[in-house]
């Protein structure tokens, strides 16, 4: 008899956790209702998400171009210092764009060096150099032909300075 009463308390048990663990998973199926409220959800999840991306998008953009301008002028700094083709080496600034260039200077230039940088459409240059200069020309010993600052400002998230001191050392601040 004490056999056949364990038996039954350990079917009730058995019961009321399955109730407990699977009594919500019996469904067939979702209601309209809990279907609303996941795609709610996931709208708002996005809406909130959208600003976010945007702006880490752009501060990327800028971060990116103003690294490839500091390494372009560092490049034109460096093949003058080696002496590549026995010619000076430069960076022609304009507002949308910069020319990585080999020649004593820009109307000076060997056209067919010429490496054209684009910036992307939301970017622009503004540059600040000594003499109003547009044009950074790097002698074989390294030294810039001009001092100052080049900024890249991005429509809507800022501006990235670079910094380019009297011994042609290029900086970003």
């Amino acid at each position: 008899m004490k056999i056949k009463k364990e038996k039954n308390n350990v079917n009730k048990q058995i019961g009321f956790l399955d109730f407990l663990f699977f009594g919500f998973f019996n469904k067939k199926g979702f209601t309209v209702v809990e279907l609303l409220i996941v795609v709610a959800l996931i709208i708002i999840m996005a809406v909130l998400a959208v600003p976010v991306y945007s702006n880490f998008q752009s501060t990327t953009q800028l971060n990116d171009e103003t690294i490839q301008l500091v390494q372009t002028l560092r490049v034109a700094r460096q093949r003058s210092l080696a002496g590549l083709n026995s010619y000076n080496h430069g960076v022609k600034l304009e507002n949308d764009n910069y020319i990585l260039y080999q020649g004593v200077s820009y109307q000076l230039r060997d056209g067919l060096y010429d490496r054209k940088i684009k910036l992307n459409n939301s970017l622009n240059l503004v540059w600040q150099l000594g003499n109003n200069l547009d044009d950074i020309n790097f002698t074989s010993n390294g030294v810039a032909n001009t001092t100052g600052t080049i900024s890249i400002n991005h429509a809507i998230n800022g501006t990235f300075t670079i910094n380019l001191n009297s011994l042609g050392l290029v900086e970003k601040d």
